[in-house]
C-alpha cells in the first residue's frame, strides 16, 4: 500500500546560495524521509544558515522521530540549538 512507499522531502539545500563556498558544510542538505508514521531527519553537516533556511521554508515539516545529528554526532556541534531541537522533537538521536 501507500504506507510501504517512503516519501522524501528536501527541507534545505544550498542555504548559503553564493555558489562559491569555502566551507562545504554550508552546502549540506536537510532531508526528511517518512515511511508510514515514522520519520527521520538527515542533516549532513548542517550549519546555522542551513537550519535558518529549513525553518524559514519548511518549519512545519521539521518534526521527526529520528534525528541524524550533524557533524557525525559531534558533542561540540554548535549548529543544533535547543530551539532547533524543540522544533524537531526527536525521540531518538544518532
Amino acid at each position: 500500500g501507500v504506507d510501504d512507499v517512503p516519501s522524501v522531502d528536501i527541507l534545505s539545500v544550498n542555504a548559503h546560495k553564493s555558489g562559491r563556498i569555502a566551507d562545504k558544510n554550508k552546502d549540506s542538505m536537510v532531508v526528511k524521509i517518512t515511511l508510514g508514521v515514522n520519520s527521520m531527519l538527515i542533516t549532513g553537516d548542517a550549519e546555522k544558515d542551513t537550519w535558518d533556511d529549513a525553518i524559514e521554508n519548511s518549519e512545519d515539516k521539521l518534526e521527526s522521530d529520528v534525528l541524524l545529528i550533524p557533524h557525525h554526532g559531534s558533542m561540540t556541534n554548535e549548529s543544533i540549538t535547543d530551539q532547533i531541537m524543540g522544533r524537531i522533537k526527536p525521540k531518538v538521536c544518532l
